[in-house]
């Protein structure tokens, strides 16, 4: 009875599942709430409100698209999606102990 092994240099260079921890889909979100929260504490015309309630929107829409394909592909990008969607809740749910001024765009944000 002999034994026959397969000792092949191709097998130990299976190519490995790289993933990136910040995809664009996650870098774009987070750029469209922070420019949405930039344009409203900069408080110029009610115009350039509705342009940040659709930037901050957008960003959230983005993030939880991006926490439902990073969650799939088993990416670590999920982090920052669930990290960024959890700090815009906990935003929204502190706003009884933020200025008023903020408590008005807040309002806003509230669906």
């Amino acid at each position: 009875m002999s034994v026959t092994t397969m000792n092949s240099p191709f097998l130990s260079h299976m190519p490995a599942k790289r993933t990136r921890r910040f995809s664009p889909l996650t870098l774009l979100a987070v750029t469209l709430t922070l420019v949405g929260m930039l344009i409203a504490t900069l408080d110029i015309r009610w115009s350039l409100q509705l342009v940040s309630l659709g930037c901050v929107y957008s960003g959230a829409l983005l993030a939880s698209m991006g926490l439902a394909v990073h969650l799939l592909r088993g990416s670590l990008a999920w982090a920052a999606d669930g990290g960024m969607l959890l700090g815009l809740a906990a935003l929204i749910f502190s706003s009884p102990f933020l200025p008023a001024s903020v408590q008005d765009y807040l309002e806003y944000l509230m669906p």
